[in-house]
């Protein structure tokens, strides 16, 4: 079928407990098939380990369409009685084997993208002076193991709370993103679209942490956390 942003694409149909859920492979999120804002738009066939059928309905949205393959009206299947279907073997190995990431390799990987999108906040900033708030580093390192054991669902209230000695005493603009491991560009892309380069001041300063949290055959969750804060102004009130 077709999908937005990808385009063309195949995702995955369950059908479990009467429920039908369609699966973003890539992304591993699921949506109901009855959900209008899934972003597989539309669906040309299914296709299953013993046939492929054509979508033959006058729709084509998933929360439109009918799953029922037994009705041949609706969906038109490619093995049939005049073209049995013929075992093939797969392409795929007997068993699959999940090996553990490697520290080193999680420890290389997650300096070397935090350098890369540091020097890179420093260019796009190249018309000013880039400080860094080490103090407001480390407590970011220190909170982004925790939001991806909590899955990012840390209350404001907790993600607060770990940062109140930094809030106590800055402004701070910025917020942690959380994305699958891909390409390089696409992590600068997503820091540069939140405009924390864009701050200006004299008393401007910034923060970076990057954490790479492994599961097995090379597989990381990217958290990336990026801020800028400034001094707070205090209000002294004139005493008569």
């Amino acid at each position: 079928g077709s999908a937005i942003p990808e385009g063309s694409s195949a995702y995955v149909l369950t059908i479990q407990d009467d429920e039908t859920r369609i699966w973003n492979p890539s992304t591993g999120v699921s949506y109901s098939s009855s959900d209008p804002h899934c972003p597989l738009v539309s669906v040309g066939c299914l296709i299953s380990g013993s046939n492929i059928w054509a979508n033959m309905q006058p729709v084509d949205e998933p929360y439109r369409v009918s799953w029922d393959v037994s009705d041949s009206a609706k969906w038109k299947p490619f093995f049939g009685g005049k073209f049995p279907h013929r075992d093939l073997a797969t392409i795929q190995p007997a068993t699959l084997t999940y090996e553990k990431t490697s520290e080193d390799k999680r420890q290389e990987l997650q300096e070397k993208i935090e350098k890369k999108i540091r020097d890179k906040l420093m260019e796009w900033r190249s018309r000013y002076v880039t400080r860094w708030n080490r103090h407001c580093q480390v407590r970011f390192r220190d909170l982004l193991p925790k939001l991806e054991l909590s899955r990012g669902s840390s209350s404001d209230n907790t993600h607060q709370e770990y940062l109140k000695t930094i809030l106590e005493q800055h402004e701070v603009s910025g917020f942690p993103l959380n994305m699958p491991l891909t390409t390089m560009d696409a992590m600068l892309e997503e820091v540069k679209s939140t405009g924390v380069h864009l701050a200006e001041g004299s008393d401007v300063e910034f923060a970076l942490a990057v954490y790479l949290h492994p599961y097995p055959n090379s597989i990381f969750s990217v958290w990336i956390y990026v801020a800028c804060m400034s001094r707070q102004k205090i209000r002294r009130q004139n005493v008569d």
